[in-house]
């Protein structure tokens, strides 16, 4: 029997939300508790198999395929408003008139977000065309006993990236301290099977052990260059510490 807080401590490890507290009350839990130990390995693996499925990419002649299907001749003896348009589709039962709604809602949609402004459009579709844009810096490496691994930056002018790859055996501290007026963070993706996540004012905070890669996105809110200060520490010992630029 799992008790109902643990499960949820568990899905807040995954999503790297628990505080270093609540991280060392779950791996106590987990170690003294069998089946708490598989439900959280199989939940491992369950986000680890997501993570490896790729993007479904519909076809790009699905649209037209659709809309063809479309007998516009049954309407062609009044008007309708687009809303009314949509309704009648949307309400017939057919399989024709459900794919047809469906086409001109996506449609709809697609001239919608064509008229946003480039950096909301951006924001919306999580940057994947800037990803194609930017430019990757050199990666710089550290080969310490305690902790391997290295960290790049990548730039575009609306977007920065930095990926961070630890091993280490030990729980390691890695800080990412950033400017809040030339960054905003996006988002916070990782494959670690062991760490915590905290985000403060201009400073996120990881507490990792074992191996993992971590990909942070922030959204440039100014052109000047940017620069991230990385750090890591064992124990509040210092054993790397590096400006990202």
């Amino acid at each position: 029997m799992i008790e109902e807080k643990y499960i949820q401590l568990m899905h807040q490890e995954i999503d790297g939300m628990n505080s270093a507290g609540e991280s060392e009350e779950l791996r106590s839990y987990i170690s003294a508790n069998t089946d708490a130990q598989q439900y959280y390995d199989e939940l491992l693996e369950v986000c680890r198999r997501l993570n490896k499925v790729p993007p479904a990419t519909p076809s790009p002649d699905l649209a037209h395929h659709i809309i063809a299907l479309i007998p516009f001749e049954r309407y062609a003896h009044r008007r309708f408003s687009l809303i009314e348009f949509i309704a009648q589709f949307f309400i017939g039962r057919s399989g024709v008139s459900f794919a047809a709604g469906l086409a001109i809602g996506a449609l709809a949609i697609f001239f919608w977000i064509r008229s946003i402004q480039e950096a909301d459009r951006l924001h919306l579709t999580g940057a994947i065309s800037e990803h194609k844009a930017m430019i990757q810096s050199e990666p710089v490496f550290f080969r310490l006993k305690e902790v391997q691994g290295e960290a790049m930056l990548a730039c575009s002018p609306a977007m920065v990236r930095m990926e961070l790859h630890l091993q280490s055996e030990n729980r390691i501290d890695a800080t990412v301290v950033y400017e809040q007026a030339e960054l905003q963070l996006n988002s916070f993706h990782n494959d670690a099977s062991m760490h915590s996540l905290r985000l403060d004012d201009s400073q996120i905070s990881i507490s990792h052990s074992r191996e993992g890669r971590y990909t942070i996105l922030f959204r440039r809110l100014s052109g000047l260059p940017p620069s991230l200060q990385l750090s890591l520490r064992l124990n509040d010992r210092v054993l790397f510490e590096k400006s990202l630029e």
